[in-house]
């Protein structure tokens, strides 16, 4: 098996940051530093401030990017000593700024995301899944689910390291300094370069495949097998059963969240003397994003009534390379309203 990280990962950026006077660029976020106080706010919901790192008369503020798209951002500072400052950008030496200039305002770029979505979309949907099982799990003593329960916490970790990551690089630890002063360490994020950030990313999708591909083929317990296959698999189901133009119907949707094609087929438990007039319930090579969507009624014998619910299932299968792994996606769908997949 070979980790392929081509540069459909990387996308060209520039990685240049600019100061200018606060004359301003139409739509840039702003963030006032207020050194006296010791808080830093941002106007817009394109960043995330977290309080501003203080010691002495040096002032540290990481700005983080909530979007995917490169922004500028205007950071001005409130209740600075009227002196020469030199200015870091993520650990790099920007140059000299007197207090007047940076109280009326600089501007940097944060950098966009330099990541393939999916591979993201990925990470994002599997997070709080993975805890959830591993939460759970802790509490069941079986050999097994002890086995799980270290698989799911190391997939936590690399979860964690590639939407970290990613995050660190769309963003800017911004550090003032009176001019000509040995720095104080502040401690941000650790923002590596373009390929190293897309390599940690690329490489926590494909231990998830791994980790899949391990769960599947050596999980005995049929149940703990596909709970936690499903739980490194972010795939969404749900289906809704309604009556409509008299008759029992239902639509399903899967929703491919994972950075990996899937295929399958959504089955339907109905009931005895039932049948369905279905005619596309498979799919196959669904992509990152994409979605899934079938709909079907049920014909039963004449004047039965329709029954109360519904049990409507999606097996799944994702592979990468050598390593594959299926699983099964459960709803039952009563009557006017949706049900969605555990």
């Amino acid at each position: 098996m070979s980790m392929r990280l081509t540069r459909s990962f990387i996308l060209s950026i520039s990685t240049t940051f600019f100061w200018l006077a606060c004359t301003g660029l139409a739509g840039a976020a702003a963030v006032t530093v207020d050194v006296a106080a010791k808080t830093a706010t941002g106007d817009s919901s394109t960043i995330e401030v977290p309080k501003p790192r203080i010691s002495g008369e040096q002032v540290g503020i990481l700005i983080k990017s909530t979007i995917a798209e490169p922004q500028v951002v205007t950071i001005k500072y409130v209740g600075l000593k009227q002196q020469d400052y030199d200015v870091y950008i993520n650990k790099e030496y920007k140059g000299v700024q007197p207090a007047a200039k940076l109280q009326e305002g600089i501007q940097c770029r944060i950098e966009g995301r330099v990541v393939d979505p999916a591979l993201l979309r990925c990470l994002a949907a599997v997070n709080e899944p993975i805890k959830k099982k591993y939460e759970q799990l802790q509490r069941v003593p079986t050999s097994e689910a002890k086995r799980v329960c270290g698989t799911l916490s190391q997939a936590c970790g690399w979860v964690a390291s590639g939407l970290g990551r990613d995050q660190a690089w769309r963003s800017a630890a911004v550090v003032v300094a009176p001019a000509g002063k040995v720095l104080d360490n502040m401690s941000f994020l650790t923002r590596e370069d373009e390929y190293g950030t897309a390599r940690a990313v690329t490489t926590a999708c494909w231990l998830l495949q791994q980790a899949r591909d391990r769960m599947y083929h050596v999980i005995n317990d049929p149940i703990l097998r596909n709970d936690t296959v499903a739980a490194l698999t972010p795939v969404d189901f749900a289906a809704t059963y309604s009556i409509k133009n008299g008759k029992p119907h239902i639509d399903a949707k899967v929703t491919n969240n994972c950075n990996l094609p899937i295929s399958g087929e959504i089955t339907c438990g109905a009931p005895a003397g039932w049948k369905t007039n279905a005619k596309k319930l498979k799919f196959a090579k669904l992509e990152s994003g994409q979605v899934f969507t079938t709909s079907f009624d049920l014909i039963g014998p004449t004047k039965a009534a329709p029954p109360d619910s519904v049990p409507v299932a999606a097996s799944i299968t994702v592979t990468q390379d050598i390593y594959t792994a299926s699983l099964k996606l459960r709803v039952v769908a009563t009557k006017q309203a949706a049900a969605t997949a555990n």
